[in-house]
C-alpha cells in the first residue's frame, strides 16, 4: 500500500481576515504600536508599554482592530515626566498610569489612550471591559479619546 501525502497545492480553507483600514473622517495612522494603529510620534512611546498594558493592547487589537492609539506615555519622554515633571511639556497629570503611577519605580506606561475619531467612546470601553481595564475614562469631550489603564500594576488610575 502507498502512503499518501498532502498535495502542498491545495488551498487552505481557513478563513483569513482582511486588513484593517482607516475609516472615512478618521486621521491616518503614522505607524504602529503593539500591532495598533497609532497616531504620528507615538509609536516611539511603545518601548514604554509594560508587560501589563501589553497584554491589554493585544487583547484590544483582538476586539477592535481598527483602534488608534494617541498616547502611552509622553511626547516629552517617560523618564522626563517620572522624575522632572512640569506642565507642559508633560502632557497627562502628574503620577499618571501613563508614566507609571505614584511609584515611579517601573520604568513602564500602565496606561493608553484611544482615539474616539474614528470608534465611540462606547466601543471602545465596551473592548477595555472585555479585556480586564482595571480602569478607564470616557475623555472624548474634551480630548478625542477614552483612556484605560492597568492601574492596579501601577497604583494609580
Amino acid at each position: 500500500m502507498t502512503p499518501v501525502t498532502p498535495s502542498s497545492s491545495v488551498p487552505s480553507t481557513t478563513p483569513t481576515k482582511p486588513p484593517p483600514s482607516t475609516p472615512p473622517g478618521a486621521p491616518a495612522p503614522a505607524g504602529t504600536c503593539q500591532g495598533l494603529n497609532a497616531q504620528g510620534g507615538i509609536s516611539t512611546q511603545c518601548s514604554n508599554v509594560s508587560p501589563e498594558l501589553s497584554s491589554l493592547l493585544n487583547c484590544i487589537k483582538k476586539e477592535q482592530p481598527n483602534a488608534v492609539i494617541t498616547s502611552v506615555s509622553d511626547s516629552a519622554g517617560l523618564q522626563r515626566c517620572q522624575t522632572n515633571y512640569s506642565r507642559p511639556p508633560c502632557a497627562h497629570a502628574q503620577n499618571s498610569c501613563h508614566y507609571g503611577g505614584s511609584c515611579k519605580t517601573t520604568g513602564y506606561s500602565y496606561a493608553v489612550d484611544l482615539s474616539t475619531r474614528n470608534l465611540t467612546s462606547a466601543q471602545l470601553m465596551q473592548a477595555g471591559t472585555a479585556c480586564g481595564a482595571n480602569y478607564m475614562k470616557d475623555e472624548s469631550g474634551s480630548a478625542n479619546h477614552v483612556h484605560m489603564s492597568m492601574g492596579a500594576g501601577c497604583g494609580c488610575n
